[in-house]
């Protein structure tokens, strides 16, 4: 059936040369160039070779054709599932691990146990404020809710002070001072993460306001009572007072001196178990007194016999002295 196609094919791409009578191929003329004549027809039946050949290439190509196609989706499809990889499954990478959340900067603090580390990180954080405390100043308030000690900022002497803290604040910040005076306002805030912190302001007897985050205990102080407050200076801190003005503060992260919280918790705990040493016994309580080694128990002495009028220590020692034994008897010579 192909060859037969093929043949009606040729048949009608062909037309007569007129001037020499030979079979020309559609659309081309017969010039001395090219030859266009495609030679004679074959008789009716019989298939010239040349064209069967054609016909049998043709219907391998497409034959063909559909496998060369469908061998291109195949390569094309296992491309886009592989993302495009033509290694193979075998080099298919897994997806990266999303990296770690970051460190909080308040995570971080409370790993430092160092006074002078915790001062470090977060005093470049401090700044000076108005009617709010400085990221730097919560940082070290949070850390010293739970870590400070009464020696991290009691000082013999203040290694700053109000005027110059007023005057040049990034100086004088993460130095420490201790003052005293009446307290204005004070009030207990509560963590989220635990523990508490007191705020307020105090004023000296010179006038000058601090601003104070107080951790540890503030025991019964409350308005208008006189404190002592040593503590870290982050910066100046200026409020809205209840007259419309300004007032003009230094803010401090520390402790009230109080006993409370100058007692360590380790020691405080170590001791709990043993009593304080009372008036009637030399160390210990007499119930916490360990049991004497007999060894070590020295023997009662021998009692003692009241002396006579009839006995004396020399009785039996020497004779008494008699008037012919005193070598001046008579009148001494002179």
């Amino acid at each position: 059936m192909a060859a037969r196609l093929a043949y009606a094919g040729a048949i009608m791409a062909l037309t007569q040369c007129p001037d020499c009578g030979h079979q020309l191929s559609a659309g081309r003329g017969c010039d001395g160039d090219v030859p266009a004549c495609v030679g004679e027809l074959p008789e009716p039946g019989r298939l010239n070779p040349k064209y069967v050949a054609c016909a049998l290439t043709l219907r391998t190509v497409l034959a063909v054709l559909p496998l060369l196609t469908c061998g291109c989706n195949q390569k094309t499809s296992a491309g886009r599932a592989d993302g495009g990889n033509s290694a193979g499954p075998s080099a298919v990478a897994a997806a990266p691990a999303p990296p770690p959340p970051a460190e909080s900067p308040a995570d971080h603090i409370m790993k430092l146990s160092d006074f002078a580390d915790v001062l470090a990180y977060a005093t470049p954080m401090m700044e000076d404020t108005d009617d709010k405390d400085s990221d730097g100043a919560v940082l070290l308030a949070v850390w010293a809710s739970k870590r400070m000690k009464w020696t991290d900022v009691a000082v013999a002497k203040n290694e700053t002070t109000f005027a110059l803290v007023r005057k040049d604040p990034d100086e004088a910040r993460g130095k420490r001072l201790c003052t005293s005076g009446t307290i204005i306002q004070i009030e207990v805030q509560k963590l989220s993460g635990g523990g508490k912190l007191s705020e307020g302001l105090l004023m000296t007897w010179s006038s000058n306001i601090y601003n104070f985050l107080a951790a540890g205990s503030s025991g019964e102080l409350v308005q208008q009572n006189q404190a002592r407050f040593c503590g870290v200076v982050t910066g100046k801190y200026d409020y809205s007072n209840s007259g419309g003005g300004k007032g003009h503060a230094v803010s401090l992260v520390g402790m009230f001196d109080l006993p409370a919280n100058k007692v360590n918790p380790a020691m405080a705990g170590a001791s709990a178990g043993h009593p304080e040493p009372t008036a009637t016994h030399r160390s210990w309580p007499v119930a916490h007194e360990p049991p004497a080694s007999p060894a070590l128990v020295a023997p009662a002495p021998a009692p003692l016999v009241a002396p006579t009028s009839t006995w004396t220590p020399y009785k039996n020692a020497t004779p008494a002295p008699t008037a012919s034994d005193n070598p001046y008897q008579g009148t001494p010579p002179h």
